[in-house]
């Protein structure tokens, strides 16, 4: 349902301290999605000072219980270097940990740091692999990552010095022709 020009001048404006209040309500009794949300307005200094070592310490309250979402957001500090030495490697791992509950914006940037072999040998079979996995949840991102990887497959080729990486490639690229076709 398309919402009306007079509905939306209504809505009321972003109130970040009554969304920290009520956060901090829920955080406080454990609440690992409200910690993770406490983290994100830290992250992005929404209501609050820009602090990524604050952001840390929230999402990681959120990512010991298994939030997702939370473990995918301390990947992207440690993947940009936000309030932590840039590593590649501990982005992966905490990617992955998120991944391996379906968090599709994980598997698209685990698919990333393969493609681009940040943290990892750059691997575009296992680019391919996480990006599926992500673009069949309907990221675009990864549904766009994949466009790309079969626009360069003829490049990614003729690099020569890939050329496993290509025959890997190539064989996903086909498995996965075939599986679409059926």
């Amino acid at each position: 349902m398309l919402e009306s020009n007079a509905a939306r001048d209504n809505r009321q404006p972003q109130d970040y301290a009554e969304a920290m209040r009520w956060f901090r309500k829920a955080a406080d009794q454990g609440n690992a999605n409200a910690q993770n949300s406490i983290g994100w307005l830290y992250k992005n200094g929404w209501g609050v000072a820009q602090d990524y070592a604050e952001a840390m310490r929230w999402f990681r309250k959120a990512a010991d219980q298994g939030n997702a979402d939370a473990q995918a957001n301390i990947g992207d500090l440690y993947y940009y270097g936000h309030g932590v030495a840039q590593n590649y490697a501990a982005a992966l791992g905490w990617y992955r940990k998120a991944a391996d509950q379906g968090n599709a914006g994980a598997q698209d940037s685990i698919g990333w740091l393969y493609e681009h072999g940040r943290g990892v040998a750059q691997d575009y079979a296992e680019a391919m692999r996480w990006f599926r996995k992500a673009a069949d949840q309907g990221n675009a991102n990864a549904q766009n990552s994949i466009g790309w990887l079969y626009r360069n497959a003829r490049r990614l080729r003729r690099r020569g010095s890939r050329l496993d990486c290509w025959r890997q490639l190539h064989a996903h690229l086909s498995a996965g022709l075939a599986k679409s076709s059926r």
